[in-house]
Order: C-alpha cells, then structure tokens, then sequence
C-alpha cells in the first residue's frame, strides 16, 4: 500500500485569515431573466447552474486505453515520491486577481490533450486571454459579459474551442496585458467593447470536435459514485485531463498538499452546491492514504475522516501552493465533480470555419440548452446558406442521449422556407456514445451553394427521452455589482431551426414554437471557406481552359476545366461583313467555306476574300454558291479571288450593271463552272483574266453565258 503523509487540517473557521486574491467561498446568486434557477459565480471566477437532470456515463467496449484489461493504480505522478510527473502535465498557471479560473482549465484541456495524443509534440502555450475575451463584450460575437470576473465554467469553455473561435498563442493575447483591457476596480470592468480578435499566428490553432461530460450522480455521502470516478480517469488515460470543478476554501487546503472539503451541510447546502472554483483533474494513485481532521475555532476536534485513493489536480493560482500549483482531492470530497473533457481535437489550417446559427453558451441539463422530448424519435434540423466554394466536411452536433441512435441527414429547403424530407439524403448513422459534443464526417460536400438544412434525427428506446442541445442563453446582471455574466441574446429567427415528432410528426418552426425565448439547435457545420482569386485560360479549338481559383489564405487551388471550342458545325451559315457564308469542310484549325452572296442589296463594288475569319477559325473560300449574286443589279465592280474552285450556276446572272469583273484562281475548270454563271450581265462587261488561262478560260466564259460583246485583258 503506497503511503501518504498523516495530516492536520487547519482550523474550520479560519478561512478569513487566509484569503488571497480570488479565493473565496462566497458565491455571487443571480436571478436569469426569466428563468427559475440561480446562477452562482464566484470571485474565483467558476459560475454554476446546478440541476437534477442525470446523465450517462460515456458507454465504451473496454473502458481503458490501448486495450488494457483494467485501470492503472496511479497515472500522473511519480512513484518515487508522488509528486506530479511532468512527463505527463504542464506546469501550473497563475490567474491572478481575475475571475477567469474557467479558462485557465479550459485552455488547459486543450494543453493536455494536444500532449496525450501527440497532436502537436512542441507543448504549445495557448492564451487563455483569447478565450476571455471572445466569450465577453471585448470581443464581436455579441456576449454580455463585461468584466473578467463575469466568470464561465466547462461548458463555456468548451464553446469557445467548439464554435471556432481560437485558439490563439500566449505570446499574441498575452494574459499579463489584461490590464490593458480591463480597468483596475475591484469589478475589472472592460474598458473595450466589440474588437475583432484576429488571429494571425494560426501555427498552434486548434478546434474541438467531440466533448465527454460525465455524470453528476453521487453516493449518499455526497461524493462521486464508483462509476464516474472510473469515467474520469478513462478520460485522463486517453485524453489527458478531465476539466472539473470544486468547492475551494484555503481553510482545507492541509500542509502535504491534500486538500479535503468535509461534507458539512451550510445554510442547508453540501459542498457540492457550493462549487466555486474549476480546475483540472489530471492524474489519480488508488493507494494514497489520507487522513483529515477538522476543527473549530476553540481547537476542538469537529471531524476526523481517513481514507484511500485520492484525485491528482492542477490548480490555477501559480506555483506557490501545494506541489507546483498541484493538489491531490480525495475521491470521496463531496465538492469534488468532472464535468468534461476533450475527446477530439483537429489541427486548424486558415480556411478552417465554424458555421454557428449564434454562437454557444453554458449547457446543463435541463430544459434549457439540452431539449428533451418525450418522444422515442425526434428530428431536429438546422438551416444553413453556403457561398461558393464553401466545402462541407463536418456536421457536429450536442446531445445527452447517450445510447440512442442519431441519423445525419442533407434536406433541401422548399418554397416555402421548410425542409423537404421527401428529397432528403442520409449522411451517416451511429450510436450516441457520450453526452456532449459529437463530430460527424460528412465527406467533402462541394456542391450545397445556397440554402439547404442538416437535421439530426434521433431515437432512443422506448423508455428513454431524446435530447438535442439549445444555444442557451442567459441575460442579467451580477447582484450588488457592476458586472453582467457572459451569456448574450438570442439570435434565433424564423426558418432556422426546425423539429418533427415521430416520423409521421408534423415539421414545426423552433422560433415561432418558442417565441424567440431560447436560441437555435446546437448544430454546427465544420466547412473550408476559402478567400478565392480567380485565373482564368481561355480555350482554344485544340486546347481545353480553365479557371483556376486560388485561396489567399491558405494557397489551396480549386481548378475548373473549361471545354476545348467546338468548331462551325458543317453546313452552317454565317455572315462576315455583309457577306454570307456556307461551311463547306470544318475542324479544329479551320475549314473550307463557299460564298452564299451578300446581305448589302445596294452594293456597287465587291472584292470577295479568299479566306474568313469565322468564331476564330480560319476559313478558305472554295466556292460560289448558285446565284449568289444574282439580279445584284447595282453591283458594277466584281473580283473572284484565287482560292475559288468552283462558281455555281447563275451566280451572277442578271447583274446588268456589272462592268468589270477581275478573275484571280486559276483553279477554274469547265465542269467547275456552272450554267449562266455570267449570263444577263452588263453587255460590255470586260474581264481580267490570268495570263497563264486567258485563252482557256475565254472560252469557258463565252460558254457560261458572257455577252457576246465582252472585252477580255490579261491581268
């Protein structure tokens, strides 16, 4: 049996004489708008909004990592002398005088499951100022909270990393410079509102994926039950941490660095309706023995409780207390609770987007954030509109219902703003193996440009309930001071969340159902939106373009062939300066055409190309088609060019004022020219013949209808 330190506790009612920045045991209650319950933040910054709702446990096949057959009896410490195994943890971090303590265990999750997975072997340092600030008024993405005492816990924290909105680097939003954003009062009200907090160094920006919390049940002495103590420590073996929240009070933090809360009942509350502090649980020993002893302001003996196997957790005020900022927590301290932990985080590249419908708060629970129906199948969809080239890779979605069924559907939207489940397509099914965040790959999805819905389609056994998250939101302020908590309205509008009751069910409209009270479904796409530049390669009649769309961002290129040009087809007719042309031959460097005549009825003087340019091809004119002048009665001036093989049959007759017509081929036959070609023309028309063929082709023109008292010349 490994042995601990017997200790003394310090004396019950002492605790005022200890009290350091941040510490306190007094929670703040504020009353939500309209809502029932309490929420209790503490200065420490841990807020708290208890419920009775239970929760499953994560449900796995073996329960451990890598296979193992059962738990080891310590993880996280050394075997020498117990102290925290750096090998697996990360130095302790100092909050300081701020309410911030949830995002020193947010970011921490992060850290450590980053280190346990291997995802990224440098140990980055995120900023834990990034997180505050995005989930306050500093930032632009509308939260309420305006101060840094305003306070979160696990679930707000898991928000920030879920809905895209970091990580960033300690060394861009460092924690030292929150004197820069927030005032120096007792409240550290922020003294900016509304900044963009860009991230330029995205060489460390992470996004979270898939969530685990665990189960708020406990034994009757007010401790976790046997069940979730193993849960936690299956999440710390595979993911690194478990981000947990605790009753803190200096007065039972004892000398050996063991820390042990009775489970004293105060103003008819447990410790762990006090819980006022979130930090990491990170390692365990089954074998630490432990012994505490409580006493009262006179000395006396109040309570003298021993035990074995105690919690490993990192603190957040700095290096000073207990081991380097560690402290060890009885797995019976009745204040003691894991709330959630990392189970899949992605490494981010600069075109990596989130689209939230409003972007998340706390979820407990309840009837807020969680929406319980009474029903064994619910579907619940959320309506999206993509740009071009957004590319759909991931529909992540929350839900307690551990052990139902969920099936990932794409629904296009009709007319009339609704999801059309006639037309819908199935993305993927599965099994619900944890509450909490669950990630569902959908493949590269590039053609959803414009509105279309995600539903998630949920089905539990008959005596179960199925449960889909809410962006929940709370708005007030904290009572007796100036700070407000850090939830924001909400954004949900008509047309964007939708749920059906059983199959058959009627499709219902969230907002007009809820009156704008609570926020959209907790239903996220993971998308690759791209800042495009665009190059664009014309085609050709021998080669294929494209257009080639560069993202400015992360250099990714999205490239569209454009099809080679399709040539004239054969036998069509177009016309090319007032002159009308017949494809003859056609391909993709040019062709052969015949001249069909010319569209100009008053043309006098007309010089026939021997080749046309027809959509950017070339073209040889061959031939004059049959009558292609014919009856030009104004035309007086006419050359053939030398390309011409063939004139067809009256192609001039009747051109009655053609006085000179200028032969240019050589290429003329008898048999290639057709009857009355040149008949009906100007009685003295005069031809200029080629030399080579003026004898010839005297004769095939005194045949082919010219006049008889035509003069020829040699040309």
């Amino acid at each position: 049996m490994r042995k601990g330190l017997l200790t003394m506790g310090l004396g019950l009612f002492m605790a005022s004489a200890m009290m350091t920045a941040g510490f306190c045991e007094q929670s703040l209650s504020v009353q939500a708008a309209g809502r029932e319950e309490d929420i209790v933040v503490s200065q420490s910054g841990y807020a708290r909004v208890h419920t009775e709702k239970e929760v499953k446990n994560p449900i796995r096949q073996k329960g451990v990592k890598n296979g193992e057959s059962s738990l080891p009896s310590y993880y996280g410490i050394t075997e020498d002398d117990y102290t925290p195994d750096f090998d697996k943890n990360i130095p302790a971090r100092d909050q300081g005088a701020y309410g911030t303590c949830w995002s020193f265990a947010g970011i921490g999750k992060l850290e450590y499951y980053l280190k346990a997975t291997g995802l990224d072997q440098t140990e980055p340092d995120l900023s834990e100022l990034h997180m505050v600030l995005s989930m306050s008024s500093a930032g632009d993405k509308g939260f309420t909270s305006n101060s840094t005492n305003s306070g979160g816990n696990a679930f707000l924290s898991s928000s920030y990393l879920v809905d895209g909105l970091g990580t960033a680097l300690e060394s861009e939003y460092n924690y030292a410079d929150m004197a820069s954003w927030a005032d120096s009062s007792s409240s550290h009200i922020f003294t900016r509102s509304g900044q963009s907090l860009t991230v330029k160094d995205k060489t460390a920006s992470y996004r979270v994926t898939d969530t685990e919390e665990f189960s708020r049940k406990r034994n009757a002495d007010g401790s976790m039950d046997a069940e979730t103590v193993k849960a936690i420590k299956t999440a710390i073996l595979n993911y690194g941490s478990v981000d947990g929240s605790i009753y803190w009070n200096r007065k039972y933090e004892l000398t050996d660095s063991l820390y042990y809360c009775y489970d004293q009942t105060i103003d008819g509350e447990t410790a762990y309706d006090l819980q006022n502090h979130e930090i990491l649980i990170v390692g365990w020993d089954d074998e630490y023995e432990y012994t505490c002893v409580l006493r009262d302001s006179d000395g006396n003996v109040v309570e003298d409780y021993s035990g074995q196997g105690a919690f490993l957790i990192r603190n957040s005020y700095g290096k000073t207390m207990g081991m380097d900022g560690f402290h060890y927590v009885p797995y019976k301290d009745p204040g003691l609770s894991g709330d959630d932990a990392i189970v899949k985080a992605v490494k981010r590249d600069r075109c990596d987007t989130v689209y939230n419908l409003e972007y998340g708060n706390f979820h407990e629970y309840d009837n807020g954030d969680t929406y319980y129906e009474n029903k064994t199948y619910v579907e619940y969809t959320n309506v999206f509109e993509l740009e071009e080239r957004d590319i759909l890779k991931e529909v992540i979605f929350y839900s307690s219902s551990v052990g139902s069924t969920y099936t990932v559907y794409l629904v296009p939207i009709d007319e009339d703003g609704e999801p059309d489940n006639s037309e819908r397509t199935m993305i993927k099914s599965g099994t619900i193996e944890r509450c909490g965040y669950n990630s569902v790959s959908t493949g590269p999805i590039t053609d959803k440009e414009g509105k279309f819905g995600i539903t998630v389609a949920i089905e539990g056994e008959t005596d179960e309930m199925t449960s889909m998250g809410r962006e929940y939101t709370y708005t007030c302020k904290v009572l007796n001071h100036e700070y407000e908590l850090g939830y924001r309205a909400p954004l949900m509008q008509e047309g964007e969340s939708f749920v059906r009751k059983g199959r058959d069910g009627i499709v219902l409209d969230l907002a007009s159902r809820q009156n704008g009270e609570d926020g959209n479904w907790k239903i996220k796409l993971a998308l690759e939106h791209h800042n495009l530049k665009t190059t664009t390669t014309q085609p050709s009649y021998t080669k294929a373009g494209s257009i080639v769309e560069t993202c400015s961002d992360c250099g990714a290129k999205f490239t569209t062939s454009i099809p080679k040009l399709t040539p004239p087809a054969k036998g069509s007719t177009y016309t090319v300066s007032k002159n009308k042309y017949k494809i003859l031959t056609t391909s993709a460097t040019g062709g052969t055409v015949t001249y069909v005549g010319s569209t100009n009825a008053k043309v006098k003087t007309l010089s026939i190309p021997a080749s046309v340019k027809i959509k950017g091809l070339t073209y040889k004119v061959t031939e004059i088609s049959a009558k292609a002048l014919a009856s030009k009665t104004r035309l007086q001036s006419l050359v053939i060019p030398a390309s011409v093989k063939k004139i067809g049959s009256k192609a001039f007759y009747g051109c009655s004022s053609l006085k000179k017509i200028t032969i240019k081929t050589s290429q003329l036959s008898s048999g290639k020219v057709g009857a009355s070609a040149f008949a009906k023309v100007y009685s003295k028309v005069k031809f200029v013949l080629p030399k080579a063929r003026y004898s010839a082709y005297k004769k095939i023109l005194k045949k082919k209808g010219a006049p008889r008292k035509a003069t020829y010349k040699k040309g």
